[in-house]
């Protein structure tokens, strides 16, 4: 196994399909898990003294690590609720946007792939930027004005930024503004490029709303076949269709906790914990469940169990590799506990919250992979 760092826009372009294995579960974050991801990112995006947002780790497989022709799937291990969110979340901005571009540089990356399709001799994409056939200047030349109709303003408007109208080119600054025929002809030009994206562009006496939609149907078909969608057998669909329904998920808040009533001996240690553990850093999140609550940043690093007069807390880490110089923390691994991780700490005075954060924080530390690893 090897982990490496990376931001998530360049991981998602990194294959043309993810698979999720059929052991995986279902979808099946709710409004809550989709707002705390969005209000975390909101959050993340407001502060500038925030770099970045980690949204945490991503377990996949090539299915081909051999393939050099094109792009593989890869096969999701671990990671699918966050990533089919992501995605989710990049598709209702699109929608939301329009003609804009959600991200920069979604354009490029989309004909980059529609032009390396299948090839065994890759073109150089790379050294390409995106080009409006018909320019983006709404002032455009009495010629322009001509090739396009008596409706050019309407034309120009509907399908300036449509996947008809853009293809790659690396004379950019000199096509410019120039007139069709110019494009076309000129040294560079259209009837001389090498790019299959515009293969029958230069055969065109004339640039208009038919020469653009009929391109655009032919890059559609080409989408098509480069986004096909998932092909499984029946035998394999059948094991989704067996699934048992899944019934309501339970949602508890921390009015479900009785030892955590306002007035109760051990809410003001809980909130004085809850507001050092949260203040860690901006990936952490809390939920309340049935019995504990659980602080998580790629997963559960710490968890809570309230009682009479203290709180009981489960660190998810190795007992071998905490660093408890006080010895406070005891060893329950192979011991039926509520929460996760084999080192359980208690809190009863808010004068050792001090301390107790410093074996929290390593359990998070673990998590993150800054902690130190033996062997």
């Amino acid at each position: 196994m090897k982990a490496k760092e990376t931001k998530l826009l360049n991981f998602l372009k990194q294959s043309p399909q993810f698979v999720i294995p059929v052991y995986q579960r279902t979808y099946s974050w709710t409004e809550r898990e989709c707002r705390q991801l969005w209000d975390d990112v909101i959050r993340t995006g407001n502060d500038d003294q925030v770099a970045a947002h980690f949204v945490g780790s991503v377990v996949y497989i090539e299915e081909s690590v051999y393939q050099v022709t094109s792009q593989s799937p890869l096969l999701v291990i671990d990671g699918q609720q966050r990533l089919t969110t992501t995605m989710l979340i990049l598709e209702a901005l699109a929608r939301h946007l329009g003609d804009e571009e959600p991200v920069d540089g979604f354009s490029a990356h989309k004909l980059r792939r529609l032009e390396n399709h299948k090839r065994k001799e890759r073109v150089p994409t790379g050294e390409y930027t995106v080009e409006h056939i018909m320019p983006q200047n709404e002032d455009l030349s009495a010629q322009w004005q001509a090739d396009l109709g008596p409706d050019w303003q309407r034309v120009h408007e509907e399908f300036l930024h449509t996947l008809g109208n853009l293809t790659l080119t690396g004379y950019n600054s000199e096509y410019s503004d120039r007139p069709f025929a110019e494009k076309r002809d000129m040294k560079g030009g259209f009837k001389m490029s090498p790019l299959r994206l515009n293969e029958g562009i230069g055969a065109l006496e004339r640039w208009d709303e038919r020469a653009i939609k009929a391109r655009a149907d032919n890059l559609a078909n080409l989408a098509s076949k480069v986004w096909a969608p998932v092909n499984l057998p029946e035998e394999r669909l059948a094991l989704y269709r067996t699934l048992p329904e899944r019934g309501p998920i339970s949602t508890y808040t921390i009015a479900d906790h009785p030892h955590l009533t306002p007035g109760s001996p051990c809410r003001p240690l809980f909130d004085a914990l809850r507001k050092e553990v949260l203040a860690l850093n901006p990936v952490v999140t809390e939920e309340f469940l049935k019995l504990y609550v659980a602080y998580k940043a790629e997963t559960n690093f710490v968890d809570v169990v309230p009682q009479a007069s203290r709180l009981r807390l489960s660190l998810n880490m190795s007992f071998q590799e905490l660093h408890d110089p006080r010895g406070i923390a005891k060893d329950v691994t192979n011991i039926g506990r509520w929460g996760n991780g084999d080192v359980e700490v208690g809190l009863s005075d808010l004068n050792e919250l001090r301390y107790v954060m410093a074996l929290v924080h390593q359990a998070f530390e673990r998590q993150m992979g800054n902690g130190e690893r033996e062997g």
